[in-house]
């Protein structure tokens, strides 16, 4: 017990340590200095402000700078780095924010992505949602640290967790999209639920969750399928800023469906307007339309931009664009080996049908077979149909109809809406899975999908 709390003791004093560190030159600053040239300079406004902070709390130092982000943007930015490090070498977590921010963007001091990175991941341990939140994105995009999409998920959800609504979204939209995670919609609508009950109405989150909601409706994602009450939902829900609200449209005029007609150029023209206000997912199905529509060196910008993002579909769609590309073709292995070292699904999938379209051997088959189960086990809904066609047709495994129906069942519980050619032979007369097929899947019911597939269908089966 005694070696323990020593332990547990020196790991406190090298991240007090490592605080004290990053927060050194704090006290070199003449914050009381800092603070009358404010008085003389600030308008009057700031006056009440002004006064509290010269009692050098951190609490009144943060109060101060602010107000001034918010009154005086662009302004007075070493002063407000200064109030920010002061009160951060006080112990305030919200002002080592700020100061960790001000390193990233430069904002006073001169940009230093690993030093803010540093900053927060060191602060990381007191659990709050704003530096777990900022973390996450760190990680996301990489700045200070290599992109770890993976990482940034963990980091997002335990944000969400501890109530941040913006890792909230984040979650909710990748659950929704599949961008970082498989695809879960009863827990995209949990989140975006959570997000309408706490939120204000006239709050871009509120509004962004709104139109996830009528987006699912749309679509039939998760929720019963209505594309009027869809379409109304997400009509209710744009705002000149809320990029959701454009990508919800955006996909709802490429789709034609409801009361729209099909059109590209709307589409087109939504879809950036997402990325205008800030909504990077939006730069992937841009990238698929122009890919649809044979531009591939717009279809390249975007998925160069989605990389950059940290989404890791970026890295496939240029590995994809630069194989099709007679001048790039050489670009194409490194990046989809490293789609391939990162885990990306689809990835995995191409891989899989590659290897057992060109079958030299036994071992290319077996190799395939699990390329496409690893794809599968990450929610590749397309890795699951294929799968589940093979057992039904009987090529390359032994044919399995059971196995076939349990693969197109758990392809419909990822993506409801999802066409799936092999289920036909499924359904009954009212479109619906037999009951009593149903009744034996509820084996998977507690189970995640990797769980769930390997029960239904173990690797090992595949890999002999």
């Amino acid at each position: 017990m005694k070696k323990f709390m020593l332990l547990v003791n020196l790991i406190i004093f090298f991240l007090m340590l490592s605080l004290n560190q990053a927060f050194a030159n704090c006290s070199t600053f003449d914050v009381e200095s800092q603070i009358s040239n404010l008085e003389r300079s600030l308008p009057p406004r700031f006056s009440a402000f002004i006064d509290k902070a010269k009692s050098l709390k951190p609490e009144s130092l943060l109060a101060l700078a602010i107000q001034m982000d918010i009154y005086t943007p662009s302004q007075f930015e070493s002063s407000k780095f200064v109030l920010f490090c002061y009160a951060a070498n006080q112990g305030s977590d919200k002002a080592a924010l700020r100061y960790a921010l001000a390193y990233e963007s430069g904002s006073g001091v001169e940009k230093n992505e690993s030093k803010a990175f540093n900053i927060i991941n060191t602060l990381v341990k007191n659990g709050d949602s704003h530096i777990l939140y900022t973390l996450a994105r760190y990680h996301q995009v990489g700045v200070g640290t290599v992109p770890d999409p993976e990482l940034a998920m963990n980091y997002y959800q335990a944000a969400a967790w501890k109530g941040s609504t913006l890792a909230k979204l984040e979650v909710a939209d990748s659950y929704l999209l599949q961008l970082n995670t498989e695809y879960n919609f009863d827990k995209a609508l949990a989140l975006y639920q959570a997000v309408l009950m706490f939120s204000d109405p006239r709050d871009l989150n509120y509004l962004h969750a709104l139109a996830a909601t009528g987006y699912m409706h749309f679509f039939g994602l998760g929720i019963e399928k209505d594309k009027n009450k869809g379409l109304e939902i997400m009509l209710s829900a744009q705002s000149q800023h809320n990029g959701f609200g454009s990508f919800a449209l955006a996909r709802a005029y490429y789709c034609g469906c409801s009361r729209l007609e099909k059109n590209i150029v709307k589409s087109i023209y939504y879809f950036n307007e997402a990325i205008k206000n800030g909504y990077s997912p939006a730069h992937i199905e841009l990238a698929r339309v122009y890919v649809s529509m044979g531009k591939l060196t717009e279809a390249q910008q975007h998925f160069m931009l989605a990389k950059k993002h940290g989404y890791p579909i970026g890295s496939f769609g240029l590995a994809y664009i630069y194989r099709l590309q007679k001048d790039n073709k050489s670009k194409y292995n490194p990046l989809f080996e490293e789609s391939i070292e990162k885990g990306n699904a689809l990835a995995l999938r191409v891989l899989g049908i590659e290897l057992l379209k060109r079958v030299r051997n036994e071992g290319d088959i077996h190799k395939g077979l699990v390329y496409i189960w690893t794809a599968a086990s990450k929610g590749d809904v397309d890795a699951l149909v294929f799968l589940s066609n093979i057992y039904l047709s009987g090529e390359y495994v032994n044919k399995d109809e059971n196995k076939a129906y349990f693969l197109a069942q758990l392809s419909f519980r990822i993506k409801p809406s999802y066409n799936v050619s092999s289920s036909n032979k499924f359904f009954d007369i009212n479109g619906e899975f037999p009951p009593a097929l149903i009744a034996d899947f509820k084996v998977c019911d507690s189970l995640t999908t990797a769980e769930c597939l390997n029960v239904l269908v173990p690797i090992e089966e595949l890999s002999l």
